[in-house]
């Protein structure tokens, strides 16, 4: 089971893949304050909205720029990096498909967003590397985000999904999203170019070209393993790629 430890605002929350117990969920809700459950609902029944005509296998893109559009008529320059933050948990959730009633037993009565297979460059996996790793970036800081993407990605190696740079790409492009909305020096600036509209274009670089489903000894074979030249100069690229996205220009 991957747990995370997530924040709503400055309050942390323990977020699980699994459905609470009830007595879970109601332990995690008494952390939650009025004003942190009043915007977590206001953020899933927009959700709620934002989804109920669009179409099976949407484009990720297209729920983000609603939801920060939405967030920026909400806040002031004070609130906007929390107002962002529970845009991302929201939206997270509701993209793994995890049961937000981990959150607060409450919103079994709230309007409620329809699955629709949100996917990232035409795959459902990359959406939610990307919109995990916000929310891990939101609360845990860039770096912790980028370590687990990693993590993931070697322990992917020795399985079946195998190593895969495009997955590396959704997360860090995922990183540096939750990392700039929750920075109060760029929290509005994101909602306000958000509200002009997202593409994929500008919240992850072009990834058709990268390795992907590479077992341990290929990977080992064609980069030489974690750490050497070919293998930095290749994360050197993404990173690169990524702080090159219209978004945070």
């Amino acid at each position: 089971m991957l747990a995370a430890t997530v924040a709503l605002g400055r309050v942390p929350v323990a977020a699980r893949t699994q459905s609470p117990s009830p007595t879970q969920s109601a332990t995690t809700a008494d952390t939650l304050s009025a004003a942190d459950l009043a915007r977590l609902r206001a953020y899933e029944e927009h959700l709620a909205e934002v989804t109920a005509t669009l179409p099976r296998g949407v484009s990720l893109a297209r729920i983000l720029g609603p939801m920060l559009a939405f967030a920026g008529s909400r806040s002031t320059l004070a609130t906007a990096d929390d107002e962002n933050r529970t845009v991302l948990m929201a939206t997270a959730f509701y993209v793994k498909g995890w049961p937000i009633e981990v959150l607060a037993p409450e919103a079994r009565n709230w309007t409620r967003p329809r699955p629709r297979g949100v996917v990232l460059a035409g795959r459902g996996d990359l959406a939610e590397h990307f919109t995990l790793s916000a929310l891990l970036a939101s609360a845990s800081g860039q770096a912790i985000a980028d370590w687990i993407g990693l993590y993931k990605e070697l322990t992917d190696a020795h399985g079946r999904e195998g190593f895969s740079f495009s997955d590396l790409a959704a997360d860090r492009a995922g990183s540096k999203l939750g990392r700039a909305a929750t920075d109060p020096a760029s929290a509005t600036a994101i909602q306000t170019r958000a509200g002009a509209g997202l593409s994929e274009a500008d919240i992850l670089p072009n990834i058709d070209d990268l390795p992907t489903d590479l077992s341990d000894a290929e990977l080992t074979r064609r980069f030489g393993g974690i750490g050497v030249p070919a293998y930095t100069a290749m994360i050197a690229r993404i990173e690169h790629e990524v702080e090159a996205l219209p978004l945070y220009r």
